[in-house]
């Protein structure tokens, strides 16, 4: 019918086949909507079956090759964010002691320690060497699963070189670093390197770069600096 009614258009027509070609359509007209009537009940029987066990199968396998490549992605995204959070937060602390010492003018010191696999640090004026006088105040840093990295490179060279306590650079602190009354080092440069915990090959690094006390944030390089640090 559908064929015949094209037809009939491409010919000249008179009145006669014009009212037949309008019966032929409305014809055409009703068998179309009665196909999609009969369809809906098809329709709607189909999405009450569901997806049928090779669909979900495939559903599934395609869900488990995405988990499988976005995964490590987004543990190094998680990664990441731990150790910018943390890099930004041991720089202020080193700037709060370098801007105390100089509204006070004297000096004042930042120290860092390990405890409990947690980073703590305090703000405060040196009492002894030790870097822990008596009555000072430990803060949590408040960044879980990052460490400070006290252990030597492929170069024989510690990333952690702030002043401690002993000889040895791979210690376990309390690390700290001073600034006298304008603000300088008091003598001694140095950085503290972080990681995640079981990892490191993601570092981050804040370090006095001047005796003028400039602070600087650096991240690892796959070359080392003049200096044999990786993290600068």
């Amino acid at each position: 019918m559908v064929i015949k009614f094209f037809h009939l258009l491409a010919q000249p027509v008179s009145r006669r086949q014009k009212n037949y070609m309008m019966e032929v359509g409305a014809a055409l007209l009703t068998d179309v909507k009665q196909g999609l009537c009969c369809k809906k009940p098809r329709d709607r029987d189909s999405i009450i079956k569901g997806f049928t066990l090779l669909e979900t199968l495939v559903v599934v396998m395609i869900m488990g090759i995405m988990a499988a490549v976005a995964t490590p992605s987004w543990l190094r995204f998680v990664s990441d964010q731990r150790l910018f959070a943390a890099q930004s937060k041991i720089y202020g602390v080193m700037k709060q002691s370098q801007n105390n010492a100089i509204r006070t003018q004297k000096t004042w010191e930042a120290c860092f320690r390990e405890q409990n696999d947690r980073i703590q640090w305090s703000v405060h004026q040196p009492g002894s060497d030790t870097c822990a006088p008596a009555g000072i105040v430990w803060n949590d840093l408040g960044v879980e699963s990052i460490q400070i990295y006290n252990q030597k490179n492929d170069k024989n060279e510690c990333e952690t070189t702030l002043y401690q306590s002993g000889t040895s650079c791979t210690g376990t602190g309390p690390w700290r670093v001073q600034f006298n009354y304008l603000g300088h080092v008091n003598g001694r440069l140095g950085q503290i390197t972080i990681v995640t915990n079981n990892n490191n090959q993601n570092q981050r690094c804040i370090y006095v770069s001047t005796l003028l006390g400039a602070l600087r944030k650096g991240e690892k390089h796959e070359r080392a600096n003049g200096s044999d640090k990786y993290c600068y």
